[in-house]
């Protein structure tokens, strides 16, 4: 009973993180959008990133502060809130598209998504099962947003694979029933679970500053590359604030939280310079595998070092296979396979102590950043222009060598504190304390 349980939290946690990743990523679902306005779908894409980042924020904040209080009912509320706005906003969301705004429907998901993110990840804190599955789902939520599909032809007619629901209706409905009906289970079972806390004399405001600064310099610079462009001074601008960017929110955070952030801040920047392909179904079951391998060993032999290490050789690769005029041919598939490797051995390396660490390393790789913005820009110049796809290889390897020099820096500090967890005793839970004690 105690090890179905046990099985049952971890499920939880896993698909918490995937509904919150795919509602705060993604845009909303692409069903309701059949026959809006071109000026609408546009100001959907464009408001997209803000979307993002603005659900980030929320995650950071919700995590922060449902992390301070005592009860372990709280941050599983939020969670369950957060589902409930989800299916509100799905169920009614088919019905009133037509008058509310696109716009403002994918800023209520994010807003979802981000309540869901953040209960879920101050709630799965307890123990490391959780917290490791609730990694891996918010991984495999950046994987799922990736996905393109295409319809085939099926006598006469289009028909799309069984997958497709990812992107035409993303989260689905029937992924979120299920999901709320076990984070319900969750908060029933951790109702009388209690933290040991010190009595506190300030809010701990550090995280969400740190969480401010992270989400809106990637946007900011985003948008400033996608409508001003770049020559080589902007390049080293923009990378030289990406890394600045990524060593003071590192230093905000507790102890060697910040580690992760560097590690995460490469990654990010590599994962835009890889040439963009359409993932095929065939390829997402493996970059999950790399994922959840690549944290096994991160926690079997834990190296930050390594991490950056590796992700430092990575970024040479795609800056020497993305060439002008002939990439190197599978360089994008087997450079997406290692990043996905390399970033579960991040999170398995460099697992911060506080949740609010976690969650804000998990929103740098949420938000999009100027490499992306970079590439976008050449897909959208006139292709009778030779430009030079090694640019954002480039970049990825200037944001790479100063994210690992923040890396040595931040591991001179001391650990970071955890306040620990205590569960009732039997008698006085009979739920979650009855086989925790």
């Amino acid at each position: 009973m105690r090890s179905a349980a046990r099985l049952a939290e971890v499920i939880t946690a896993f698909v918490c993180a995937v509904i919150g990743g795919v509602a705060l990523t993604t845009p909303i679902s692409l069903s309701w959008a059949r026959g809006a306005a071109t000026l609408e779908m546009e100001l959907l894409a464009t408001s997209l990133p803000r979307a993002v980042a603005v659900g980030c924020l929320v995650a950071v904040v919700v995590t922060v502060f449902t992390s301070t209080t005592e009860s372990l009912l709280v941050p599983w509320v939020a969670t369950l809130s957060g589902m409930a706005l989800l299916l509100a906003n799905h169920l009614l969301g088919r019905r009133f598209s037509e008058m509310i705004p696109l716009t403002t429907l994918n800023f209520i998901d994010s807003l979802a998504g981000g309540l869901v993110l953040g209960g879920a990840a101050a709630a799965v804190a307890v123990r490391l099962p959780m917290t490791l599955a609730f990694i891996l789902g918010a991984l495999t939520s950046v994987i799922a947003g990736g996905l393109t599909i295409s319809p085939v032809d099926d006598a006469g007619g289009e028909k799309f694979a069984p997958i497709a629901w990812w992107i035409i209706d993303s989260p689905s409905l029937w992924l979120i029933w299920p999901g709320a009906l076990l984070v319900l289970w969750c908060a029933r079972r951790f109702r009388s679970a209690r933290r040991y806390l010190t009595i506190r004399v300030e809010l701990p405001m550090r995280p969400i500053l740190a969480a401010a600064i992270a989400v809106s310099v990637p946007v900011v610079m985003s948008e400033w590359l996608v409508t001003s462009g770049y020559d080589t001074p902007d390049l080293v601008l923009v990378s030289v604030l990406v890394v600045v960017k990524a060593f003071v929110v590192g230093w905000l955070l507790p102890g060697r939280d910040g580690v992760l952030i560097q590690l995460c801040s490469a990654t990010s920047a590599i994962g835009g310079a890889i040439v963009l392909i359409p993932l095929a179904e065939w390829l997402v079951p493996l970059l999950i595998a790399a994922v959840a391998l690549g944290l096994w060993c991160g926690m079997a032999r834990p190296s930050p070092v390594a991490a950056m290490a590796g992700l430092l050789a990575l970024s040479i690769f795609v800056a020497a296979a993305a060439g002008p005029h002939t990439p190197v041919p599978g360089a994008a598939i087997v450079g997406t396979l290692v990043l996905s490797l390399l970033t579960g051995y991040s999170f398995g390396a460099a697992l911060p102590g506080q949740s609010s660490s976690v969650m804000l390393s998990i929103a740098v790789l949420f938000v999009p950043g100027v490499v992306i913005a970079m590439r976008g820009r050449i897909f959208t110049t006139d292709p009778g222009v030779v430009m030079d796809n090694s640019v954002p290889g480039l970049a990825a390897v200037l944001i790479t060598v100063g994210a690992a020099c923040g890396l040595l820096l931040l591991r001179r500090r001391p650990l970071a504190d955890v306040d620990p967890v205590t569960f009732p005793a039997p008698a006085a839970a009979g739920g979650a304390g009855g086989d925790e004690a």
